[in-house]
């Protein structure tokens, strides 16, 4: 009897785990279904969709204004610019989260598609790793357990670290002496003080550090407004680390086509380039380096160019849709399928996933290659997203980035 009790016991245990695992999983994908952000359109009326259980209130900082269920579809319109609130609750009892909801005007912005060379410099020395180097006395590790990958050194002995070059000439030129770095880490600054030992191969001091100041590559601008612009669909990230660099500047350049390698199962295509780094190539300034793009200004008075409106997220559909490249050399076209969209957008560079359809992208490329990051993707007239990622596995499908995101990323 004692044997039965214990099994129904310990049934009754596994049941309620069961059930409080599965509850709690259930609520994530319904809260992570909801968006933290909706924004409207003023005078325009959007339709949402989340197919859950649970009922929004809507309110102003002073009253509420509505209520709507999450279940069906559901409208919300605003006459006049401003900032409201949405609280969701699961079956009408538990809480969800909140959505900020703003209502504002149309924005527009002139879809490009066109590649572009990108050179920028890291604010600061960026710590790849440490090294091991070879002394008269065995194998020394200097800078080991005092810099640590994706540290950003800004300071050698007081003195602000001008380039790499300059770096490493002081290092030499301590003797072996103690210097201090001031590195920043997380967040914060702090000062490491390190001994440079005399490498028997060259002749050189050093801390035993691989470190990196600029970095390069071919990339393609989404969308122009006036004189500023937004590229790539994500940030520029460290090879070796995926880090996103924290910038101390940058610049666009005019970039040549010189060959494209068709991607295939396995292997990611690309785009080759040529960057010739003259001074009547340069185009512009980056200016900021994000998780959702980077941002810059024309150096010079930019050609009108035609105008479309911006898509919000909601107005987004799966379904044909098309994106603008620069990749045949002249600005075309090409036919994609919108295969999913995300209303969440919680993995804001996945907010769209894409299949390329279009047999002369397919004839040049075999879909999507690198380089193609940030080509603009139009549907219904308006501007969607832009390119983020390839699959691996499959070079016709991939990742898109709201519109809306980059806006509100480039805003801020």
């Amino acid at each position: 009897m004692k044997g039965t009790k214990k099994y129904r016991i310990g049934l009754a245990v596994l049941i309620v785990l069961t059930f409080l695992t599965a509850s709690g999983v259930y609520y994530s994908v319904c809260r992570q279904s909801i968006p933290d952000t909706i924004q409207l359109v003023i005078g325009n009326e959007s339709e949402f969709e989340y197919k859950i259980p649970a009922i929004g209130v809507i309110s102003d900082e002073a009253d509420e204004i509505d209520t709507v269920d999450l279940k069906t579809k559901f409208a919300l319109k605003s006459a006049q610019s401003g900032n409201y609130k949405m609280e969701t609750k699961l079956f009408g009892l538990v809480k969800l989260k909140e959505v900020a909801i703003e209502a504002l005007e149309r924005q527009t912005a002139a879809p490009s598609g066109k590649l572009t060379g990108i050179y920028i410099e890291t604010d600061g020395l960026f710590v790849i790793d440490t090294a091991e180097i070879s002394t008269k006395n065995g194998t020394k590790t200097p800078s080991k357990s005092k810099l640590h990958s994706g540290d950003y050194i800004t300071k050698l002995n007081g003195s602000a670290v001008i380039s790499k070059m300059d770096f490493l000439e002081k290092i030499n030129d301590s003797k072996g002496k103690n210097i201090t770095l001031t590195v920043i880490r997380d967040g914060s600054s702090k000062n490491v003080k390190i001994k440079p030992v005399l490498d028997e191969e060259d002749g050189q001091y050093k801390i035993g550090a691989y470190i990196r100041n600029n970095t390069q590559g071919i990339g393609t601008i989404t969308y122009t407004q006036g004189q500023t612009f937004a590229a790539l669909g994500h940030g520029i990230s460290d090879i070796d680390l995926g880090s996103l660099l924290s910038i101390r500047g940058g610049e666009i350049y005019r970039a040549e086509i010189t060959n494209i390698k068709k991607g295939s199962a396995g292997s990611p295509g690309e785009i080759v380039g040529m960057i010739d780094y003259k001074e009547e190539n340069l185009k512009g300034s980056i200016v900021k380096n994000t998780e959702n793009g980077i941002f810059g200004t024309f150096f010079q008075k930019q050609k009108p160019e035609k105008t479309m409106p911006i898509a919000l997220k909601q107005e987004v559909k799966e379904g044909n849709a098309k994106i603008i490249s620069y990749v045949s050399g002249e600005k075309e076209e090409y036919d994609i399928k919108i295969t999913k969209v995300d209303k969440g957008n919680h993995e804001k560079l996945k907010g769209m996933s894409i299949k390329v359809t279009d047999s002369k992208l397919k004839k040049l490329t075999n879909g999507i290659v690198q380089g193609m990051s940030g080509s603009p993707i139009v549907q219904d007239g308006k501007l969607v997203g832009a390119v983020t990622h390839v699959f691996v596995s499959d070079p016709t499908k991939g990742y898109g980035i709201f519109a809306e995101t980059m806006v509100e990323e480039g805003e801020k």
